[in-house]
């Protein structure tokens, strides 16, 4: 029986009842229905049976019951192993470098841009990994192949392991094999020369692994692998010796673990037992079985990353000391006593000191992964492009090149790396990065990549330029796309017996199959496109052949690297807004996800970001009113507001302003599987169904749907805002969208989530619609909060290139929310802002001991001096006719302490070009004219105000006296100047008061109204202590006297 279960397991069967759309010649104008049977099995093979219905009119049929069972052969099969030999069979199919050996093992060194293949015949092939994918899916030049052949097995090479890509403690010139041969052979990856051979197993060698970094100085030197005779072996690849060769086990080895800070390898069995070994020893410590060996797996976890010499592992090393004295072990002995720190070292760095830059290449990523294809023993392989890790290291290429004056790129190169590395040890991670530079790996990963997703065969003059001006070439064959969903499920597309034409695959079915794959593609290709237009140094090593260094002459590329930019700006507009016109007939385009480009609103990569932005808004476009207009009908009961409290991520309290409206319609507990979308319009998505039908992944489902809700109904009321023509459903947008500005951080709603960045910047975008339904102080004060968080925080040293953390991130949207609302609504942003000075301030007069109050603009003042700067540049009238508010906020976050050495000038330097505004380095006064006539004087000493009632128009310039004793007023528009004088009372000991002097009639002068305040305009003058001068325009002047 149990055989027979795993057969049973072995095989999944699939019923599918059709009726025909012809009826066949003998049951002609009868309708039946038939079945069909499909069984697939994990081999890859697949069979189906057309199986008739077995009803009264068959069993007629039947000559006799003896005639049972009936016994029906397979109607079609098919297998994954025929196609690939049929493949394989073809003129160009396999690859020349294998020399038609199978292959049975595969790894891909990011670091180097190099894949090694181990074949059935022992042989190790070294190739560069983009040239061997080039010459297998594009047409190339036929060039001779650049791969190196590594022999030494004897066998078939099971397993290859390089590790420096899993520890930089490593020497990265350092890569293992193992083979049937028994053998271990460690290989120097630059030369391609064999350094040693391990021959300690007695069997077939399956895997290696690493120990933990804080294992002890001589175990981090080795690393463990693996073979078919149950046994594992600590191999020291530095010094070339075997330290540890665990043996004795009966059973199959199922798992290895680690205890370092006790000196323990734990190897547990098939049959459950585990063994316990002391790895500097080598001695066999003890067998653990039942429940005491799962406690001692489960507790390996609580000592990995904990370093030695703290206060958590002092008993430790005594008892480590007393192991090594039992076994009379006297070399550990002298490591424990005279070694300095226990165990000779406890970090992973003790030999090997990490360079400076080791985040930078952790931080990039590998931009390209080839792993086999599971299910497939021909030697079939997947290639995974990874975009945003592919655009980052391209900036940081771009950044990296930017050379001196009088330098090329490889001197900068070349100095860079004599700081850096030293002569008796290479430093791990700057040397990898180094040599993914050398090689221009992401540069070639990026036109293989576009290469493979470019819309071909739609644009000749494209496709021209493509190949011409970009190096791009045209794949050889059909692509076999592939996907990976939420949960981590790959669907691939797989080759058929028959190949089909790559110009009749790229017309009839490339941009038709899947609404998800599409929108992959065109984000990968506008992402990268824009990414490879912006770049400075490095555009045109594109369009050449790889070398490690390639010389850059200025003088006579700069018409060249203008072709190349126009020739990527030329692609990123046909994938982003030519290209469902290029499909024919437009009817069979499957469009990009909407929902998939609504989660891509906020990606961690700003390229990939910006990609789905207009992509996104390109969409919605194109959709047309009608298409808007059934996509918000579709979306809006999934607002939260208009949900019920149990399904609302919000929760049964906003902490913005509820809505008083009720849902337009009942929301369903699961969202329904056809209504997303709107009906009778091909191009719009919905979101797929769940595949539970309530429960926990019905509500899961729900949520998702409410921020997919709130993004898209964002974006429409920030780019079509006429569109969301009710008023209670801008209403609940708005709401939704403060409320995840100013929710409190909890499992729905992260502090720092993707969806809160969302709605942050869908407040900027479309502030004008949402600001009725608003608190602004609300919207101001939260953005602030967010904005100066990363100056609260301090900003470590970033790696260009490298994505933002989450924190930056929010810190980025808040500021360009706040600038685009103070673009949009000045008079709103700088009124908001003054009430809340004015609301400090009141506070403030009645404050107590017990309850001190801080002001929210002070823990933000610097971000509210650039927008206030921001005004200041670019709406210059607005700051004018809101001066007297504007005064009062810019004293209320100046800091006091600089004016004291510093002038006003150098403290806020945009405060130069308005000439109705004056300070008094002597008294420490702030004069602002008003719009009004009003001039109000600040004394930053005494925090006093003074308001003075000095014309009947607006203020045109005001000034201040050298002493300051005196403040001269000029109005444009009533044509006259008041002096006014400071008093004070007897020997100064009260308070000062300014009182009007003396007023002179002046000529008036038409002030000009330009937004930027380039004209000329009035401007006053002290020449002394008691006379004045009035510039006016064309040259003119009047002097004025007390």
């Amino acid at each position: 029986m149990e055989n027979g279960r795993s057969c049973l397991n072995d095989v999944q069967y699939a019923f599918l009842p059709y009726e025909p759309a012809e009826p066949s010649s003998s049951l002609a104008g009868e309708k039946r229905r038939f079945s069909v049977v499909r069984s697939s099995k994990r081999d890859g093979s697949v069979l189906v049976w057309n199986m008739p219905p077995f009803d009264h009119q068959f069993m007629k049929a039947v000559p006799a019951l003896r005639n049972l069972p009936f016994k029906f052969n397979g109607t079609y099969r098919e297998s994954l192993a025929s196609i690939w030999q049929t493949i394989n069979e073809s003129e160009d199919g396999s690859m020349p470098v294998l020399n038609s050996d199978a292959v049975c093992c595969s790894l891909f060194v990011t670091s180097q841009g190099k894949l090694f293949l181990g074949r059935s015949d022992g042989v190790i092939i070294m190739t560069y990994a983009c040239e061997t994918l080039a010459r297998q899916w594009l047409r190339v030049p036929s060039e001779r192949a650049t791969s190196r052949i590594l022999t030494g097995h004897d066998a078939a090479v099971r397993t290859m392991f390089y590790p420096f890509e899993h520890d930089t403690k490593y020497d990265p010139q350092y890569f293992v094999s193992g083979s049937d041969d028994f053998s271990v052979i460690l290989w120097n990856i630059n030369s391609g020369t064999k350094i040693h051979r391990f021959t300690v197993h007695g069997g077939p060698v399956k895997s290696f692994m690493i120990p933990p970094p804080n294992c002890s100085k001589q175990v981090t030197k080795c690393i463990a692998s693996i073979a078919a005779d149950n046994t594992v072996a600590l191999l020291n690849i530095r010094d070339s010796k075997c330290m540890l060769l665990a043996s004795r086990h009966p059973f199959p080895i199922v798992q290895v673990k680690w205890r370092p800070l006790d000196d323990f390898m734990l190897v547990k069995l098939s049959d459950g037992s585990v063994y316990v070994w002391q790895m500097e020893t080598a001695n066999l410590d003890r067998i653990a079985t039942g429940l005491l060996a799962e406690d001692i797996m489960a507790a390996c976890d609580e000592q990995i990353g904990i370093e030695e010499g703290t206060d958590e592992t002092s008993a430790h090393h005594a008892v480590q000391l007393i192991r090594a004295l039992k076994n009379k072990n006297m070399e550990a002995v002298k490591q424990k006593v005279v070694g300095g720190t226990p165990s000779g070292s406890a970090t992973p760095s003790s030999h090997h000191e990490l360079p400076t830059n080791c985040g930078t290449a952790v931080q990039l990523g590998s931009p390209m992964a080839i792993i086999p294809l599971p299910g497939c023993a021909q030697g079939a392989h997947l290639v995974q492009f990874e975009v945003s890790a592919l655009i980052s290291g391209i900036l940081h290429l771009d950044s990296s090149a930017e050379a001196p004056e009088g330098k090329t790129t490889a001197q900068k190169l070349d100095a860079a790396a004599a700081a850096n590395y030293d002569t008796s040890s290479v430093t791990g991670l700057s040397r990898k990065l180094t040599w993914q530079f050398e090689a221009n790996l992401y540069l070639d990963v990026a036109r293989l990549m576009l290469s493979m997703l470019h819309a071909w065969s739609l644009d000749e003059d494209m496709d021209e330029v493509c190949e011409k001006r970009l190096s791009l070439h045209r794949p050889r064959h059909q692509v076999y796309f592939g996907n990976v969903s939420r949960q981590g499920e790959l669907s691939v597309s797989l080759p058929t017996r028959f190949a089909t034409d790559f110009d009749s695959f790229c017309k009839k079915s490339r941009w038709q199959a899947s609404h998800s794959l599409n929108t992959s593609h065109l984000l990968a290709v506008i992402a990268t496109s824009n990414t490879l237009m912006a770049m400075k140094n490095s555009a045109l090593q594109l369009a050449k052949i790889r070398k490690s260094v390639v010389e850059m002459n200025s003088g006579h590329q700069n018409p060249d690297r203008q072709q190349v930019k126009q020739g990527w700006s030329l692609v990123a507009a046909l994938h982003c807004v030519l290209l469902p016109d290029h499909v024919r007939p437009r009817s069979s385009y499957a469009p990009p996800s909407i929902e998939m480009l609504v989660r891509r609103w906020q990606d961690s990569c700003l390229e990939i970001r910006e990609a789905a932005q207009a992509l996104l808004i390109r969409e919605l476009t194109r959709l047309g009113a009608d298409g808007r207009r059934r996509l918000i009908e579709s979306w809006t009961p999934f607002l939260p507001p208009l949900l019920d409290d149990s399904l609302s991520i919000f929760g049964s309290k906003l902490q913005s302003s509820v809505p008083t409206i009720q849902p337009s319609a009942p929301a369903p507990p699961i969202p329904p599987r056809t209504k997303n979308a709107p009906p009778d319009v091909t191009p719009v998505r919905g979101s797929e169904p769940p595949t539970a039908e309530g429960g926990e992944a019905g509500i899961q489902q729900v949520r998702r749907n409410q921020a997919t809700s709130i993004i898209l109904l964002g974006v429409i009321g920030a780019e079509f805002g006429d569109e969301l023509n009710r008023a209670d459903l801008t209403r609940a947008t708005a709401v939704s969208l403060l409320e995840l500005l100013v929710a409190a951080p909890s499992n729905l709603i992260p502090v720092h989530s993707p969806l809160r960045r969302a709605a942050i910047d869908l407040l900027g975008r479309g502030f004008v619609h949402w600001e009725p339904h608003l608190e602004i102080s609300k919207v101001v004060l939260g953005l602030l909060d967010l904005a100066s968080t990363n100056d609260k925080q301090g900003t470590a040293k970033r790696i260009i290139g490298a994505p933002l953390n989450a924190i930056e991130d929010a810190s980025r949207t808040s500021r360009q929310a706040l600038s685009l609302i103070a673009l949009a609504r000045p008079p709103a942003l700088i009124t908001s802002l003054s009430m809340e000075v004015a609301r400090y301030n009141a506070a403030a007069q009645h404050q107590t001991i017990q309850h001190t109050v801080v002001s929210p603009l002070l823990k933000s003042r610097t971000e509210v001096l650039r927008i206030v700067e921001e005004l200041c540049e670019k709406r210059y009238n607005d700051i004018i006719t809101m001066l007297l508010p504007v005064g009062d906020i810019l004293v209320h976050c100046l800091d006091i302490t600089i004016l004291k050495h510093k002038s006003m000038a150098d403290v806020f330097p945009p405060i130069v070009k308005f000439n109705m505004v004056a300070y008094c380095s002597s008294t420490k006064r702030i004069a602002f004219g008003g719009k009004n006539g009003t001039c109000v004087v600040h004394e930053l000493r005494a925090t006093k105000t003074h308001s003075l009632p000095s014309h009947n128009g607006p203020i045109a310039a005001v000034a201040f006296s050298e002493d300051g004793k005196y403040l001269a007023t000029y109005g444009a528009e009533d044509g006259k100047i008041n002096f006014f004088q400071t008093s004070q009372s007897f020997l100064g000991m009260g308070q000062a008061q300014l009182k009007l002097a003396k007023s002179q009639p002046a000529p008036t002068v038409s002030v000009p109204t330009t937004p930027s305040g380039t004209s000329f305009r009035p401007r006053l003058v002290w020449i002394n202590a008691k006379s004045l001068t009035l510039m006016l325009p064309e040259g003119r002047e009047q002097r004025f006297s007390l």
